[in-house]
């Protein structure tokens, strides 16, 4: 159980840095698509073949293939979580330069006039 405990605490490191050095970008939302569609086909496989679960969260130490699934909800919830307040923040950031903007040619309009 301490082997699948640092193998998923590694994974949730990787998760932080991942989504903290890449940009926001159409190459990213494909990645995630990837994902998304890597994670529903592997889901419709456990459901067709329950033991193929038990036999990895077995292989990783982890005794029970439903504690397996709540794991990876976790990295799943743990990547939308950062995945949303990195785009929350690139949104915010956005917004201010262009208050910004509207406020200096606003200004500008003011001095010409």
């Amino acid at each position: 159980m301490i082997g699948a405990k640092i193998f998923l605490f590694l994974l949730i490191l990787l998760l932080v840095i991942f989504i903290f050095r890449f940009k926001y970008t159409n190459r990213f939302r494909i990645m995630e698509k990837l994902t998304l569609l890597t994670v529903f086909f592997g889901s419709i496989i456990i459901i067709i073949e329950p033991k193929i679960l038990e036999n990895i969260a077995n292989s990783i130490g982890i005794e029970r293939g439903k504690d397996l699934i709540f794991y990876l909800y976790i990295l799943l919830s743990a990547w939308g979580l950062l995945r949303n307040h990195a785009r929350i923040n690139s949104l915010n950031s956005r917004l201010n330069k262009l208050i910004s903007t509207v406020g200096i040619n606003a200004a500008e309009k003011i001095n010409k006039d």
